[in-house]
C-alpha cells in the first residue's frame, strides 16, 4: 500500500523538532555515509534553551536528495522526520538496484527529513541501510558552541 505524503510529512519519529545542524560530512569510500554534526534543544519549555551536542549518521546511504543552503548567520534546523519501511521513492530504488544487479545487504529504509534554511523550507529524502542519532549529555547554552557565539 502506497504511504502518501500527508500521511508522514507531519510526524517526527526521530524526534528532531528544532534541532539545528552544525555540519554535514558526506563519504562515498569505503562507505557511503552521510553524518549531520547537530545541537538539539534539550527542553523546548525553558525559557533560556540549553543544547546537546551529537551526530545523525545515516549508514549504507543507495540514494539521497540533499539541499544545503548556507547563508551567513542562518543555521539550517529540522523540523520533521519520518522512517518509513515503504514508499515509492524506496521500492524505485530498490527496482533500480535489482536491475544493475547490486546487491541489498539489509532491508533499506526510507527517511524523509523537514528542514528550515532560513527563508526557505526544504524536504529532503534519504534511502540507506541504518542510522543512529547519538546525542551527548552535557547540556550548554547557544553561545557556548563555537560559532554560535555571535
Amino acid at each position: 500500500m502506497e504511504i502518501e505524503l500527508q500521511n508522514f510529512k507531519d510526524r517526527d519519529d526521530l524526534g528532531l523538532f528544532l534541532t539545528s545542524i552544525q555540519s554535514v560530512i558526506i563519504s562515498f569510500n569505503p562507505e557511503r555515509t552521510i553524518n549531520f554534526k547537530i545541537l538539539q534543544p534539550v527542553d523546548k519549555s525553558e525559557t533560556v534553551l540549553r543544547w546537546n551536542s551529537g551526530y545523525l549518521l545515516f549508514k549504507g546511504v543507495y540514494y539521497s536528495d540533499l539541499e544545503l543552503i548556507n547563508e551567513y548567520l542562518e543555521y539550517p534546523e529540522f523540523h520533521r522526520s519520518a522512517i518509513l519501511k515503504e514508499s515509492k521513492l524506496l521500492r524505485e530504488t530498490i527496482n533500480k538496484l535489482e536491475r544493475l544487479e547490486k546487491p541489498i545487504k539489509t532491508p533499506l529504509l526510507h527517511f524523509y527529513l523537514s528542514t528550515d534554511q532560513g527563508n526557505k523550507e526544504v524536504e529532503m529524502n534519504i534511502i540507506c541501510e541504518s542510522h543512529d542519532l547519538i546525542v551527548n549529555n552535557e547540556s550548554k547554552l547557544l553561545t557556548e558552541f563555537s560559532g554560535f557565539d555571535r
